[in-house]
């Protein structure tokens, strides 16, 4: 399958870019894990399941767990299915919430083992200036240095890929200073913010693990006309709990964590993308996106990477759906003449059919103007 370059389609591309081992029975799935705060694991915490996103806004959980135990522990039963997983506690008089980062998760057929990392909740200061997000990425209480902060509308399903910048189209994250900061204009709304940091480099791709994940827990946050919102972005690593806070493991079920689940059997679309000689493109950023129907296209970014040095790309994905792949050497703005840009197939909207569950394989892009690019 060939990807073929749409010269005449940079408005198009300017919008879009912006499971499981332990067997259960059928019936409810048995979920154990703990929560913990930077200190230790969070006491009496209660980890409320939602279904939908709008569910967590309206503060309306589908299930909450009993409080957890000393040690964080905390456990429930699902039917199998698609959840957010969130966490809040106290400790004295501060609050405390987490916010699972695979969320939405997937619920199969076996049970499994889910921790939360729990940040102090701080509220977002307002001064007056231009209508704007500023604020800092933290890891422990320090600032995050090669950080990317997203921007996402409350329109979005989840909040993966690339988010939202009214200046610069759909399609951009925000690279933070060298002090961990940034300064964002944007059009009064409300915005799930979300930074990442790729371990050792800039990188955009799925995190892995040691990777950081940060996410406010305020989150959405309101950009206000004539109001500058200070905001602080605390992040946890992704699957490396030992990292983020010392404290014995107890875990002697078994239960298969997330992490596990994610090593053992990926899923998604994967290629290679070459130019029009049929040599390797490296470092070529391969994003996915809904394609909807044809009355009511999506343009929804599910996810991004890059490709190897082979040229390979893996796009995880874990929900059924029509998706559409662009490939780009740059990020941000509409492509301009001299980028690198095209869509996959023919028909943009036409996209490719998957199932959750389901690997797609040799779906191999060719992008004839990457011939240029690569003698520039």
């Amino acid at each position: 399958m060939l990807l073929k370059l749409c010269r005449s389609a940079p408005v198009f591309l300017a919008l879009v870019i912006l499971m499981i081992p332990a067997y259960s029975p059928a019936g409810d799935i048995k979920i154990e894990g703990r929560v913990f705060a930077e200190f230790g694991p969070l006491a009496g915490a209660e980890v409320q399941v939602f279904k939908t996103y709008e569910q967590l806004r309206a503060n309306s959980p589908y299930l909450t767990s009993s409080p957890a135990n000393e040690k964080g522990s905390y456990s429930l039963q699902l039917e199998p299915g698609t959840y957010y997983f969130i966490a809040t506690g106290k400790d004295g008089e501060k609050n405390f919430s987490a916010y699972h980062g695979a969320n939405p998760l997937r619920v199969g057929s076996r049970n499994l083992w889910i921790s939360l990392m729990a940040h102090q909740v701080k509220q977002p200061v307002y001064t007056d200036g231009e209508t704007s997000a500023q604020g800092v990425v933290l890891y422990k209480g320090k600032p995050v240095q090669g950080a990317h902060v997203a921007f996402y509308t409350m329109d979005a399903r989840k909040f993966k890929g690339l988010g939202f910048l009214a200046d610069k189209g759909l399609g951009f994250m925000q690279a933070v200073d060298e002090d961990g900061t940034f300064n964002v204009r944007l059009v009064p709304d409300k915005y799930v913010v979300i930074a990442r940091s790729i371990a050792g480099g800039n990188e955009i791709r799925p995190l892995r693990k040691g990777d950081l994940f940060c996410y406010i827990p305020s989150n959405p946050i309101e950009v206000k006309p004539g109001k500058k919102v200070r905001i602080e972005i605390p992040c946890y690593p992704k699957a490396d709990r030992l990292a983020f806070v010392e404290s014995p493991e107890i875990k002697n079920n078994n239960y298969v964590t997330l992490e596990d689940s994610a090593n053992s059997g990926a899923y998604g679309i994967k290629g290679k993308v070459t130019d029009s000689r049929g040599l390797p493109v490296a470092e070529a950023y391969v994003i996915a996106y809904r394609t909807g129907d044809a009355a009511t296209p999506t343009r929804e970014a599910e996810n991004i990477t890059r490709t190897d040095a082979d040229g390979n790309y893996f796009i995880p994905l874990d929900v059924d759906g029509s998706y559409g792949l662009v490939v780009r050497d740059t990020l941000g703005a509409a492509p301009r003449s001299n980028d690198m840009a095209g869509l996959y197939g023919e028909d943009p909207w036409q996209g490719i059919s998957f199932k959750a569950g389901q690997m797609i394989d040799n779906i191999n892009i060719s992008i004839p103007d990457a011939d240029r690019k690569l003698f520039e």
